[in-house]
């Protein structure tokens, strides 16, 4: 795998993120040391790419829905890697990432029934099929762009994309990890993060998945399964 870059974004910066964010990025730098870790922030977007195109859409583009845009749009440009800077790095890339990945582009499967990707992890070769079009995609879906969007466009325009074969093939030659909101497992493991947050559970010897997909809207116990979580071979 060539595309070695890893894009973390947090609009206030590093320094002015949550404990969970400044853990998890520390999870992928420590883990991933091979690895060309960029952190993005307002401040320096702009030197990686250009989104001036946006000013053409007439709705706001909330925080969220830029920062699926920038994603699409840097992974494009550059290949790599995307982690939402609530994602922990529970194992090094490199020990299961080329397991998974023969499209040259991997992302988790099937969060809900509804959407067949998970967008918090993306990965992609330089000039992907499947990456190039969902960023096409999302061009089309916000020039210009007089109404109003429901919260996982992006997932639906994957959604869509997939409905034609050659992509829905490229699709199916990974090796899927299921990501499903309601599995005691996987990287969504840690849900709700109510009770995750705030208590402590005896599965943490067991955690498997590679990466866990975490929140930053929560308060944080010591006493905590998260907690314990983002503590652990972490200096």
């Amino acid at each position: 795998m060539k595309a070695n870059n890893i894009f973390m974004f947090w609009d206030e910066g590093l320094e002015n993120s949550p404990y969970v964010v400044k853990r998890c990025e520390r999870s992928w730098v420590e883990k991933n040391p091979s690895y060309n870790f960029i952190f993005l922030d307002k401040q320096n977007v702009k030197k990686y790419i250009d989104l001036e195109w946006l000013r053409s859409s007439k709705v706001p583009i909330t925080k969220q829905a830029f920062s699926d845009i920038l994603r699409i749009t840097l992974l494009k440009k550059y290949g790599g890697i995307w982690v939402d800077a609530t994602c922990y790095c529970n194992k090094p890339l490199n020990s299961w990432l080329h397991k998974h990945c023969f499209s040259n582009m991997f992302a988790f499967s099937n969060p809900t029934n509804l959407r067949a990707s998970a967008s918090w992890f993306l990965y992609c070769e330089e000039n992907n099929i499947l990456i190039n079009k969902w960023e096409e995609k999302t061009r089309e879906f916000w020039t210009n762009r007089s109404e109003p969007y429901q919260y996982f466009w992006f997932h639906s325009l994957f959604n869509d994309i997939i409905k034609e074969e050659k992509y829905l093939n490229m699709w199916n030659k990974n090796v899927a990890i299921e990501c499903g909101v309601d599995l005691n497992y996987g990287p969504h493991r840690f849900v709700p993060y109510q009770k995750s947050f705030t208590t402590k559970d005896d599965a943490l010897e067991n955690l498997k998945s590679p990466v866990y997909k975490l929140s930053w809207k929560h308060k944080l116990k010591k006493e905590s399964s998260v907690y314990s979580l983002l503590n652990r071979s972490i200096s």
